[in-house]
């Protein structure tokens, strides 16, 4: 079960994530930003965590949509790179400020976005 958090995401949403020429954490981010999102939806899981932590879900969307792909090996941040530019499905990972992991999935089409837990993928 996953619930609604809002509308379309789009260029209303601000980033909070210093970029310094193009990069994340000494990864090259993607060009064409921010990504379109879709519908963004959150498990019940999710929410929790973020609730946990005094997080909301735009703080991983925002670095979602420009291209910070968070806590991935090199070779998946090149995948979803690579996704970005030819349409496969894009997945970020981060932390909480409690250290619970969520992952961010866009779809393949762009109709949405979801922000889950590992074990509720």
């Amino acid at each position: 079960m996953t619930t609604q958090v809002g509308g379309k995401v789009g260029n209303g949403v601000e980033a909070k994530v210093e970029t310094v020429k193009g990069r994340v954490k000494g990864r090259k981010c993607i060009k064409q930003i921010p990504i379109q999102l879709g519908q963004v939806f959150i498990t019940p899981g999710a929410n929790l965590a973020l609730l946990e932590s005094r997080q909301t879900f735009l703080d991983f969307i925002s670095r979602h949509m420009i291209g910070d792909w968070g806590e991935l090996c090199e070779t998946d941040w090149e995948m979803n790179n690579k996704a970005v530019q030819t349409g496969g499905s894009i997945y970020s990972s981060y932390y909480t400020a409690n250290q619970q992991e969520l992952f961010v999935i866009t779809e393949w089409d762009r109709s949405c976005t979801t922000i889950l837990l590992p074990e509720e993928r």
